[in-house]
């Protein structure tokens, strides 16, 4: 094998944390040894002496993968015991028609915005742990 990186083991670069004053904040970047797709996890799944073949776990993966998708349409969240999916909302919402579903095809419709931290509806955001870094948590009521 040609590098293989060795197993449960992580690196990584340490740098700035730019989104705060202090100067002793740092962030980890990983540096990545490998890019594996499914078909790839298929293909050493099966190589280590599974009953199953490289094909039959990609096509049980396309199958979860398929249904996934439209449990995340339908507003759940799926978890795969080591990653959580979910759907996010990005972007400014500013004024009225900031977004307009007749000029957005197959796009959700956002119909309600709720604050988790006070609860009201398309009336405010609440700032999440650091201010400065404007995140906020939001949950968003989609029409599809």
């Amino acid at each position: 094998m040609v590098n293989e990186p060795k197993k449960r083991s992580i690196t990584g670069k340490l740098v700035a944390n730019v989104l705060t004053e202090r100067e002793d904040d740092f962030t980890c970047n990983v540096t990545y040894v490998a890019n594996r797709s499914i078909k790839d996890l298929c293909r050493i799944r099966a190589a280590k002496g599974s009953k199953y073949t490289a094909a039959e776990y990609e096509s049980m993966c396309n199958d979860l993968e398929e249904t996934a998708k439209e449990e995340m349409y339908s507003g759940s969240t799926v978890e795969f015991g080591f990653m959580n999916n979910s759907l996010g909302v990005d972007g400014p919402f500013i004024g009225p028609g900031a977004f307009d579903p007749a000029k957005e095809e197959n796009l959700p419709t956002i119909t309600a915005v709720t604050d988790v931290v006070t609860a009201k509806v398309n009336s405010q955001l609440t700032p999440l742990v650091k201010p400065s870094l404007k995140r906020y948590a939001v949950i968003a009521s989609l029409i599809n």
